[in-house]
């Protein structure tokens, strides 16, 4: 993913042109786990997107982002990103009830 702009959250970056980031998924998990650096290698944060559990055929996957995301820098609290974007999601009826509860 080539970044146009750095990924911020409150003056520190969390993702940047050049940087490493390292993802697990797992199937039957409702999120994703990313390791953040900087383009110098330093540790920046853990990012986990919450999703529907990805459903694996192969090198193929699939599943779908629920809009929320959680960001904690090291030493940190977690912070839940993108309410706004969930709400929308849900006020838009892009998902039911019950997915919407789940995450």
């Amino acid at each position: 993913m080539e970044l146009a702009e750095p990924m911020m959250r409150d003056g520190a970056v969390m993702l940047e042109r050049g940087s490493l980031a390292l993802w697990f998924t797992y199937p039957d998990t409702w999120h994703d786990v990313g390791l953040f650096h900087r383009a110098d290698g330093v540790f920046t944060g853990l990012y986990a997107n919450i999703l529907t559990p990805p459903k694996m055929d192969g090198s193929v996957w699939h599943t779908t982002d629920l809009c929320l995301d959680v960001w904690i820098p090291p030493g940190g609290a977690a912070v839940l990103l993108d309410e706004d974007e969930f709400e929308d999601a849900v006020a838009a009826g892009h998902m039911d009830a019950h997915t919407a509860e789940r995450a």
